[in-house]
């Protein structure tokens, strides 16, 4: 097994230690896990105070016991160094500061805001119209695509639609075809990679199965899978539902990253 998105305690709100982590992902069989601590330097420019207050990734603690832990490891399985980004256009400085003193290995490029505020905090009591908040979502994440700084996997594509309050929640391909066809293609021309997440909690796996079809139509082939697991109890979670259908779909390897270089892995 493979897994390229989990979180420990040095993220605001990871529940395991990152040693309890690797060994119960080398207990499992895993051949690679990938940590990819919240490195939430969007939230420095939220509209929302809670945010602001939420404490930073302190990455050279981060560094400190992953590289312990590496250690531990040995040889049994390949343990990634890596960051969840979560975009914002005013954090790009800091992500390129950041991006070019710490050696990672994988970087997610993720969009939890929609107007400065986290859609988590945000979009389960919206009053804005569906269809406009989830284009400035969309909006957001194409912009991200094209940020000026390094990453590999583009996360949890549709992530708004786990916590809005709307009646139906899906992000309905055809009703938004236009910017989720321009992201699709954007990420295929910079060869990143689109993340199936299979997290549970509040929906099911992301992006949609018409946003994966319309991937593969368009030519896409670079997929990482992610459980997203910020408890043991969730490490792999949906693992399998993930490979049966991207395999449905034409799909034929995961990736992975080590040194922010791309492997490829059988599904």
């Amino acid at each position: 097994m493979i897994e390229t998105h989990s979180h420990t305690q040095f993220s605001q709100d990871g529940k395991m230690t990152l040693l309890d982590l690797a060994m119960h992902a080398i207990n499992r069989g895993y051949i690679y896990l990938a940590v990819t601590e919240h490195l939430d330097k969007d939230y420095l420019f939220s509209k929302n105070e809670k945010e602001k207050s939420i404490i930073q990734l302190n990455l050279d603690a981060y560094e400190k016991e992953f590289n312990r832990v590496k250690g531990l490891a040995g040889d049994k399985m390949y343990l990634a160094f890596g960051v969840e980004a979560g975009y914002c256009a005013e954090a790009t400085p800091i992500y390129n500061e950041i991006f070019s003193k710490y050696k990672f290995d994988i970087i997610i490029n993720s969009v939890h805001s929609v107007n400065y505020i986290d859609a988590y905090f945000s979009a389960m009591n919206s009053e804005t119209k569906k269809d406009e908040f989830y284009i400035a979502y969309l909006k957001t994440v194409l912009d991200s695509v094209k940020a000026p700084y390094e990453w590999d996997i583009l996360g949890h594509l549709g992530y708004p639609s786990r916590y809005v309050s709307y009646k139906d929640s899906r992000i309905y391909y055809s009703a938004t075809k236009p910017l989720i066809d321009e992201i699709l293609t954007e990420m295929i021309k910079r060869g990143k990679t689109l993340e199936i997440n299979a997290k549970s909690d509040g929906g099911g796996m992301l992006p949609e199965k018409e946003v994966l079809a319309r991937y593969k139509e368009l030519g896409g082939t670079e997929l990482s899978f992610g459980s997203d697991a910020h408890h043991l109890s969730r490490l792999g979670e949906g693992f399998g539902k993930a490979s049966e259908l991207a395999k449905s779909l034409g799909f034929t390897h995961w990736n992975i990253f080590k040194g922010r270089k791309k492997e490829k892995v059988a599904i």
